[in-house]
């Protein structure tokens, strides 16, 4: 399968998510560092969607999904996340034609 289209989305839950301290703003480095060079090959859509910034539902996240039909998902969650990446995972897995699902974190 040759992939034409890749979305890195680091979930997000509600935990801790209200505190305003400096460390819950961090970008999601990994996944920055993958789309650096991901971004170097020619042809190849890259989407980063950040969840700590952009809040989004599972149901959210799937329609998202499914609107631009990426071929690979890479999703980053922290242990916080842990159900939230499940979720959506199991839901891009029941998907007509799923992407390729790495998860990282």
């Amino acid at each position: 399968m040759k992939v034409n289209s890749v979305l890195l989305v680091r979930v997000s839950s509600s935990v801790d998510k209200n505190v305003e301290h400096p460390q819950f703003f961090d970008p999601p480095y990994a996944l920055k560092c993958l789309q650096a060079g991901l971004d170097k090959q020619k042809d190849l859509q890259v989407r980063l969607l950040d969840c700590w910034i952009r809040p989004m539902s599972v149901s959210g996240l799937l329609d998202y999904t499914t609107t631009n039909r990426p071929d690979l998902v890479v999703v980053s969650a922290s242990s916080f996340d842990i159900d939230v990446s499940d979720e959506y995972v199991n839901g891009l897995k029941t998907q007509e034609h799923p992407p390729i699902i790495v998860v990282i974190g």
